[in-house]
This record gives structure tokens, C-alpha cells and sequence, in this order.
């Protein structure tokens, strides 16, 4: 078993976009979230039929790295892994032309690690990226959440606190009107008019 069916077995229990390119960067493999990333594209529809297979990955990606800088290529020529954070750029896609500036914006981070074939030589790379702009956007919506239940709870906190006062003057009230009726009743005061 190479290594490009070792990865393939490993990859699979990644949810994170992942893609296998050979050394000239050609895609050989790929996960459903890669595929979701790069259809969404500049219309942000679903684009053709075929999928990414076959086609340059930076032709797909316009990410800040993409073309002079390629994390995997990087990872080929070191014989070990890299990684980068904070990765900025846009989903050329499927439909998208390259070079173009018109798809999806993305902040993701990226890792790498080479592949070699039977022989040790280099072979390609696998590129697994997380977006970093879902994350934080979970972030926020989650800090939202909390801060509206913290509001939602101070505001309850308050109404239980002015109904409780409401309450207890109600409650001294009826103690009082109990003690005179109670007066009243052994004779000792004379009732109101």
C-alpha cells in the first residue's frame, strides 16, 4: 500500500476540505467538502458536471499562496509537512475563471504533507484546509447567544425582583388589613366606615 492509499483511508475521517494534488499540482483525489468549496464558486451555484479532478488546484483557488507560494509544493520540496494560518482569498470554483477575483471570500488555514510513490520518490501532496471564517462566525454567533441570554436573564432577574417587592408590600398589606379585622373582631377597635 502506497502512500496515496494510506491517505486516502486517513483523509477520509477528515470533515475539513482536503485534496490530493501530484507534483505538478494536478488534482488527483478529494473529499465532498472540497468539492462543496470549490462548486460554490464566483455565482455561488452549483457549476458543472465534473468535478475538480484533473484540474490545477489554483485554478480553482484564489488563495493568497496559491501561485508563487504553494503550501504544497512547499511540502514536496522540504519532505515534511507545512502549514499556514490566516490563508486569505476567494473560491475561483468550478465555474469561475482564473485569475478572477469574483468567488466566495475565504480565510482558511492550511496544512500540508508530501506523498511519495512506491519507490520513496516525491509523488504530490495533501492539502487539508479549515475555514477559518465559519469558525469564527460559529464564534460570534455562539458569544451572541450568550450575551443575549445574559441580557435576557439580567432582565428577568429585574421583573422577579420588582414582583417579589410587589408581592411582600401586597403580603404586609394583608397582614395589616388581617390584624385590624382581626381587632375588630375581638371588639377592641372600632371598624372604618
Amino acid at each position: 500500500m502506497g502512500d496515496l492509499d494510506r491517505t486516502k483511508t486517513l483523509a477520509g475521517a477528515v470533515r475539513d476540505p482536503w485534496f490530493i494534488v501530484d507534483a505538478d499540482r494536478n488534482i488527483r483525489d478529494y473529499n465532498e467538502a472540497f468539492e462543496a468549496l470549490v462548486r460554490r464558486g464566483p455565482a455561488g451555484g452549483e457549476g458543472p458536471a465534473e468535478g475538480p479532478e484533473g484540474r490545477k488546484c489554483y485554478e480553482l483557488l484564489g488563495l493568497s499562496m496559491c501561485r508563487d507560494d504553494c503550501i504544497a509544493l512547499q511540502a514536496i520540496r522540504q519532505g515534511g509537512p507545512a502549514r499556514r494560518d490566516d490563508v486569505a482569498g476567494h473560491v475561483i470554483g468550478l465555474t469561475g475563471t482564473p485569475g478572477s477575483t469574483g468567488g466566495g471570500e475565504v480565510l482558511l488555514r492550511a496544512g500540508a504533507a508530501p506523498l511519495t510513490d512506491l519507490e520513496e520518490l516525491p509523488a504530490g501532496a495533501l492539502v487539508v484546509y479549515q475555514d477559518v471564517l465559519d469558525a469564527g462566525r460559529e464564534r460570534e454567533a455562539h458569544s451572541e447567544a450568550l450575551q443575549t441570554a445574559a441580557a435576557r436573564r439580567q432582565e428577568l432577574e429585574r421583573a422577579l425582583k420588582q414582583r417579589t417587592r410587589e408581592l411582600l408590600a401586597a403580603h404586609e398589606e394583608a397582614s395589616r388589613f388581617e390584624q385590624q379585622l382581626a381587632e375588630v373582631r375581638k371588639g377592641t377597635v372600632e371598624p372604618d366606615p
